[in-house]
């Protein structure tokens, strides 16, 4: 009798277990441990560098990233904007002009070139610095938008990112700019914030979440969702911004990456059901260094870490539902890469929606 009742309590707990258990999201195995790497803001500075700035990457700054990110083993790569310079720059004493787009995005590829050849997905986005006439109507103090003229960045843009695994599946108005991937437990998200300044296709967003559920997701942009130092980004748009912000805290995400600041800086911010996300900013990518003085405009920002004036970049670790996050910096004095913060979550069944 007592054989039998140790057989039930055990078949009882292993009923229970099963059923508390998180599962992966629509019967997704469970995946041996991968990676995933963030840059951004790699471009150039003219009015520091008269002669190299014209060719609109930092290639020295890059090309230590792209050393780094190859010796990671990654399988991806998000890039949030502006990689290259584009189309011009006010500097006094004035500079030579910039180099052609295509130049310019192509030199980007030549200076990454141990992540590509390595077979590792890039997956660009563009940033302020892709938008024709940017640079010479820049505010960054407003949500005053800066329309582009021309064509040029764009169809340059087109023509050198045309990698075949990078999806065409975006708002008709955005395909090879603003796009979803699923990748092995987690869908990747990456919008066009030009098309529409500072805002998002809301709709075609919520479509994707319906239609592919993972264990994780993964959104990037180039600007962010909570104003940090400039007040250009998605803030501009706040009502619009927070249906955003819900959505991928509705839908498991816990990390929104983006740029276009020239520093680091990572902030947690919950979303109106209690969702806690971390808007992680990855400006330092080789694009002139500013200073941030570290007050929020929005209160629901909580400032987690802050660190300006060194290089780096973001690896992500996605462990079945464990992710844990890592800030590589060059250190100045050293020369060398080592970590500067670190974050993470669990996967929860008991998402707030």
């Amino acid at each position: 009798m007592k054989q039998i009742t140790k057989i039930g309590l055990c078949i009882l707990a292993l009923i229970i277990a099963t059923n508390v258990a998180p599962r992966p999201v629509s019967g997704i195995s469970q995946e041996a441990p991968w990676k995933f790497a963030v840059l951004c803001d790699t471009r150039s500075n003219p009015c520091v560098d008269p002669g190299g700035g014209a060719q609109g990457v930092n290639i020295e700054a890059l090309g230590k990233v792209a050393t780094a990110i190859a010796a990671e083993k990654v399988d991806l790569v998000l890039v949030p904007g502006d990689v290259a310079l584009g189309n011009g720059y006010s500097c006094k004493p004035p500079t030579p002009g910039p180099n052609d787009a295509e130049s310019q995005y192509q030199l980007w590829r030549k200076v990454m070139a141990p992540v590509y050849s390595s077979g590792v997905k890039v997956l660009p986005i563009r940033g302020n610095h892709e938008m024709d006439r940017d640079a010479n109507l820049a505010d960054y103090s407003s949500c005053r938008k800066r329309v582009p003229v021309e064509n040029r960045l764009l169809n340059a843009y087109r023509t050198v990112f045309n990698d075949a695994y990078i999806p065409k599946n975006g708002p008709d108005n955005q395909k090879m700019l603003t796009y979803s991937l699923p990748y092995k437990n987690a869908l990747f998200v990456g919008f066009d914030q030009l098309v529409d300044q500072f805002q998002v296709d809301q709709d075609w967003f919520e479509q994707v979440l319906k239609k592919d559920k993972r264990e994780h997701l993964f959104v990037f942009g180039h600007y962010p969702a909570f104003a940090v130092k400039h007040k250009d980004c998605l803030a501009c748009y706040g009502t619009a911004r927070d249906r955003f912000w819900n959505a991928v805290g509705g839908a498991g995400g816990r990390m929104y990456f983006c740029g276009h600041d020239h520093f680091y800086d990572r902030a947690a911010v919950a979303d109106a059901r209690g969702n806690l996300i971390q808007q992680v900013l990855i400006g330092n990518g080789g694009a002139p260094f500013t200073h941030f003085k570290g007050s929020y405009a929005d209160a629901r920002v909580k400032g987690q870490e802050h660190i300006e004036n060194v290089y780096g970049y973001v690896v992500v670790t996605v462990s079945g539902d464990t992710v844990s996050a890592k800030l590589m910096v060059l250190d100045n004095q050293s020369k060398s890469w080592v970590q500067a913060d670190e974050f993470g979550y669990t996967a929860s069944a008991n998402v707030r929606r």
